[in-house]
């Protein structure tokens, strides 16, 4: 009876990490940028032809990485998204791909920092943004952080779409911000579910390294985060470690599209009532359709062994004031960023969080 029942439960978890890794496989392939429809640089098709901003960026160089053949195939075929910041707003790219997960306390050379010229990215130091930031108090920051399984350059053309569809096709004009594109590492390993656990733990560690960020910038100046899927675990791990280090740190506004947190996180209710206390406004666009967060969550109760409550609800759930809207009959079972940002009800439902 003893071996029966063992067996029994053998089969059962080998079925649900099986059940898991293929619901996963699918979402991610759903969600790669070879198909027509998650395409993150472009415009939707019957608009990629039509000239809306101005000059396109350049194609991806030779040797870039996170681009493969199949890619450029599809950049070389189709018109890329055509880029043209508001003259008013700064953009800015902020990258810890360079920082191994073992470096406690980076330095400030040990963060990549971007800054556009042109049609290209140059290369300037991080105490140049820090300084810019400090005399610049009339621009609001927006930071950006993508998801899972994201190369330094979807890094890029992911930041450039949120800001183009959010900020610069506003309808209604925004005041002058500050846009900064939050870029760590989450490049796609082959399998899923090793995947997963990999980044979701990386996603914790880049929090704190945010953390550091934000103590670098004016704290009287509120920082305003716009997530999707994993960025959310980074968003929350940042606020959590500049409250820590910080006598007085920023407000906060948080807006996360298809949030994913770790399995265990927060610790308690009294981690998650911190790191509330420090967010203004916390907005939720979820999607109870979507392939991957369903397949996030059956990996978690696994991992639990008991009834799991993601991070994310728990937050809506201490924070007096969090917002949730319900993407799904505008998604489907999507993840993917381009359908949040592209489908008119979810776009404008963004577009109005974020005046």
């Amino acid at each position: 009876m003893d071996t029966v029942f063992h067996n029994r439960s053998y089969r059962s978890s080998v079925a649900a990490w099986i059940v898991s890794a293929l619901l996963l496989t699918s979402a991610f392939a759903l969600g790669q940028p070879g198909f027509l429809y998650a395409q993150d640089d472009y415009f939707p098709l019957p608009s990629r032809n039509l000239s809306k901003f101005g000059y396109p960026f350049p194609a991806p160089a030779p040797n870039e990485p996170g681009v493969t053949l199949f890619h450029r195939y599809m950049l070389d075929g189709y018109p890329e998204l055509e880029f043209c910041p508001r003259p008013q707003d700064e953009i800015w790219l902020v990258s810890s791909r360079e920082i191994a997960i073992c470096e406690a306390t980076p330095t400030f050379d040990r963060f990549l920092c971007k800054h556009p010229v042109g049609t290209a990215w140059n290369r300037v130091p991080l105490e140049q943004l820090i300084d810019v930031q400090e005399r610049g108090h009339e621009k609001a920051n927006i930071v950006f952080i993508h998801g899972n399984r994201t190369s330094d350059f979807w890094a890029r053309r992911r930041g450039k779409l949120t800001y183009q569809y959010l900020i610069a096709s506003n309808p209604i004009e925004m005041p002058p911000v500050r846009y900064i594109i939050w870029s760590w590492p989450s490049e796609a390993i082959k399998r899923p579910v090793p995947d997963f656990w990999k980044k979701i733990d990386r996603a914790k560690f880049d929090g704190e390294l945010l953390g550091q960020f934000i103590g670098m910038l004016n704290p009287t100046k509120d920082i305003t985060f716009v997530t999707h899927s994993m960025g959310a675990q980074v968003a929350f791990t940042g606020i959590q470690t500049a409250a820590l280090n910080q006598p007085h740190c920023p407000r906060f506004d948080v807006i996360s599209m298809a949030p994913v947190t770790h399995c265990n996180w927060p610790c308690n209710l009294g981690e998650a009532d911190m790191i509330s206390a420090q967010i203004d406004r916390l907005c939720f666009i979820r999607n109870p359709k979507d392939i991957a967060i369903r397949a996030y969550k059956k990996l978690c109760e696994h991992e639990s062994k008991h009834h799991f409550v993601p991070g994310a609800d728990i937050m809506s759930s201490v924070h007096p004031n969090s917002q949730q809207y319900d993407a799904s009959n505008s998604l489907g079972c999507e993840h993917n960023i381009i359908g949040y940002l592209t489908r008119p009800p979810v776009r404008c439902e963004l577009q109005a969080i974020l005046r």
